[in-house]
């Protein structure tokens, strides 16, 4: 245990102005981050998820798969997804949050993707 100052004042007199400084910058940092994150996700971006999964998907599968087949596997997947009741592209907006869409959308592979949308 620390001995006490000889003067009797407490220790780390600056800390609570420190403390408040501190708190209004945690509480503006927070609000700036809730407000990004609850930016919803759009419809549109939920396509773009769509199509970035399956571009990876494609090349972990076929590593040299020209652009025309990255395409055309892209366009089958978002109609299959737009027609496919299972998938449930219409609740895609309310389910993924905007940090997992960010999250997956700087995934580098398949896995990573899922890992930002599942956990």
């Amino acid at each position: 245990m620390r001995a006490q100052r000889e003067d009797r004042r407490r220790n780390r007199q600056g800390v609570p102005q420190l403390r408040r400084t501190g708190g209004v910058a945690c509480a503006l940092l927070a609000t700036l981050t809730l407000a990004a994150c609850g930016r919803p996700v759009k419809e549109e971006e939920c396509r773009t998820l769509i199509e970035r999964y399956s571009e990876l998907l494609l090349k972990e599968e076929e590593p040299g798969a020209n652009p025309e087949r990255v395409a055309r596997v892209q366009t089958e997947a978002r109609t299959l997804a737009e027609k496919d009741p299972t998938f449930e592209l219409s609740t895609c907006t309310k389910k993924v949050s905007r940090a997992s869409y960010e999250c997956a959308m700087r995934a580098s592979n398949v896995d990573a993707i899922e890992r930002c949308l599942v956990f």
